[in-house]
């Protein structure tokens, strides 16, 4: 694979989009109308090769801290490191600029849920630690959050 990655377009919400539309084990309905929204706003990455995007990560400064927005990778380039290859650059532009952390929210281990279970390994294999978990007991699709945290270099 011959794989590059570059600064997210806002002419590139179409082919993101679509990547996420793919993954409905992780993009639900109501994720898919905030992502449309926020992907407006946010600054990223994306994972392309021959020009087709592969895969993204976004992300915003809130208050010092960086956080993930949304991160997708097509699955038929899962588990071939395009989502480390991210993160790595991401992480890099991160720490360049002056950032300490980067935190991303999930689903907590309470969710039962397969999908969710590979995010929370794929994260802590990148070396996020769980920081936080609250429970959302009122809301079906975020019975449990849980933001991970990744000290920066």
């Amino acid at each position: 694979m011959n794989i590059e990655i570059r600064k997210y377009r806002l002419s590139d919400v179409q082919q993101v989009t679509k990547i996420a539309l793919g993954l409905p084990e992780w993009f639900t309905k109501n994720g898919m109308e905030a992502m449309t929204l926020d992907l407006k706003f946010q600054s990223g990455f994306v994972a392309e090769e021959e020009g087709d995007i592969l895969g993204f990560v976004t992300w915003f400064v809130n208050q010092g801290k960086a956080e993930i927005g949304w991160l997708g990778v097509t699955k038929n380039h899962h588990k071939k490191g395009v989502g480390k290859l991210l993160l790595s650059v991401l992480t890099k532009e991160l720490s360049a600029a002056g950032l300490k952390e980067l935190y991303v929210h999930t689903l907590g281990d309470s969710v039962d849920y397969a999908p969710y279970a590979k995010t929370r390994a794929f994260y802590r294999g990148v070396g996020f630690k769980d920081y936080k978990s609250v429970l959302h007991p009122d809301n079906p699709e975020y019975g449990e959050e849980l933001t991970m945290q990744l000290k920066l270099n």
